[in-house]
């Protein structure tokens, strides 16, 4: 009988009401995060390798390799790097944020880089962003001179995870509609308990 009550119907009214509006707000709240998150990652990934290749052509033309491996040493401290990597002209890696990869070839390295995104980037000389849905991964390409006559042209490539952006979203979202879902619980209780004081309690009164 305490099912078909007046105030467990409403508490039950309420609480559905609640939770839809609650899962909606957090759709719209995932969305805008991973949007969110994206640009964010997009940015840090231009700066990281306009700044990257700028200090490698520096760093290359004053002969001073390990100032380059310092600084793609400090990039790898951003979580969402998969792998950096620093190369000359002739597609060799330098240096990488990790070391397994030095000295071997740019092709040999899990990056999603085609031979037609590096070739054109050296074409143009001019950095670029390309984003691979289906791996998960948004690549920047930026060329640089490494040697002081300025024919050759090495390559600063940064691989992020695209994924982990993503998760960190829903996680987000998810910590926050688990917030409002226990507000909204204790709200219906405490509505629950108000309408059994001022309404079933008095009728039973009455009755009485």
């Amino acid at each position: 009988m305490r099912f078909r009550t007046l105030q467990f119907k409403l508490s039950l009214i309420l609480l559905a009401f609640g939770l839809l509006a609650i899962g909606l707000s957090a759709v719209r709240q995932y969305h805008r995060d991973v949007n969110s998150s994206l640009d964010q990652l997009r940015l840090r990934a231009y700066q990281e390798g306009t700044r990257l290749a700028s200090l490698a052509q520096h760093f290359f033309r004053r002969r001073l390799p390990n100032s380059a491996d310092l600084a793609l040493s400090y990039a790898s401290v951003d979580p969402d790097l998969h792998l950096g990597v620093i190369c000359d002209g002739g597609d060799r890696v330098l240096y990488a944020t990790q070391k397994q990869w030095r000295g071997l070839s740019l092709w040999s390295c899990p990056l999603a880089v085609t031979p037609h995104l590096v070739s054109a980037t050296r074409q143009s000389f001019e950095g670029v962003l390309n984003e691979d849905a289906a791996l998960g991964r948004l690549t920047a390409v930026f060329p640089f001179r490494d040697a002081a006559n300025g024919v050759n042209k090495g390559l600063v490539v940064l691989e992020y995870d695209l994924y982990e952006a993503a998760a960190a979203a829903a996680r987000q979202a998810l910590n926050e509609s688990a917030a409002q879902s226990c507000l909204l619980l204790g709200g219906c209780v405490r509505l629950w308990a108000l309408l059994q004081v001022m309404v079933a309690g008095r009728v039973s009164k009455i009755v009485e």
